[in-house]
């Protein structure tokens, strides 16, 4: 059962299961959302803001996607609670004094990170949603003044939305974010000039896309599709 409420000033959905309580603070920017002068400035926001819980054994962790950034934790209620008014608390007060340290660590996990036939990429150009399958250009150039703005315009009450899952609500809930406005999804201007289309990339590897209606069919469609390619192909 779905429940809906408000926290600070921000929408929030409740699910009730059994089990630990599990709780995500979702803001809607993303990589679509820069440029490639500023390219990976989310993805260093959202490190940042994560630097104050450190490495311990809380289960916790944030994801920047093409178009949203989400913070979650796993665990007892005053941990969930106390987690996201920290990371809201980061946000509003980031520690550049770890500025040049969080470069450094992008520029790790992206020389780790695999690529998926930079179909972003041939699709929408080295814009909005194709910028996914672009480095983190702007990481190296990006300052403190410019890194604060960012996350002062983009992580704000009007631009998230919290869900919870566990037996209840815990109490004391608070997400002390600054005001904004609420942003829109970007919009998805494609410089295909027509379909269907194949690139060569060269890095031994296939990889397909097609752009669908967003919901529950085309999710439950590409799982099922996902299973019996694996089947097929192993």
């Amino acid at each position: 059962m779905l429940s809906t409420f408000e926290v600070d000033g921000v929408p929030a959905v409740a699910a009730k299961r059994s089990g630990p309580l599990t709780a995500g603070l979702v803001f809607r920017v993303g990589r679509a959302d820069e440029t490639l002068a500023t390219a990976g400035i989310t993805h260093l926001v959202e490190h940042l803001a994560l630097h104050r819980f450190g490495l311990g054994e809380h289960h916790f962790g944030g994801a920047t996607g093409s178009d949203h950034t989400y913070f979650e934790m796993n665990g007892a209620e005053s941990e969930v609670v106390a987690f996201l008014a920290g990371v809201c608390a980061s946000l509003s007060d980031l520690p550049m004094d770890r500025l040049e340290t969080e470069k450094s660590i992008l520029r790790t996990e992206e020389a780790r990170r695999g690529g998926a036939g930079l179909l972003f990429r041939h699709r929408y150009g080295a814009q909005g949603y194709g910028l996914t399958d672009f480095l983190e250009l702007g990481v190296p150039r990006l300052g403190p003044a410019e890194v604060a703005h960012w996350a002062r315009t983009w992580f704000t009450r009007e631009n998230a939305a919290l869900w919870v899952a566990g037996e209840n609500v815990p109490d004391g809930l608070r997400l002390p974010l600054p005001s904004g406005v609420r942003r829109p999804v970007p919009p998805r201007p494609a410089t295909l000039a027509a379909g269907p289309a194949y690139f060569a990339h060269g890095d031994g590897s296939v990889a397909f896309s097609a752009v669908v209606r967003q919901g529950a069919a085309s999710q439950v469609f590409a799982k099922v599709l996902e299973r019996e390619l694996f089947r097929a192909l192993r």
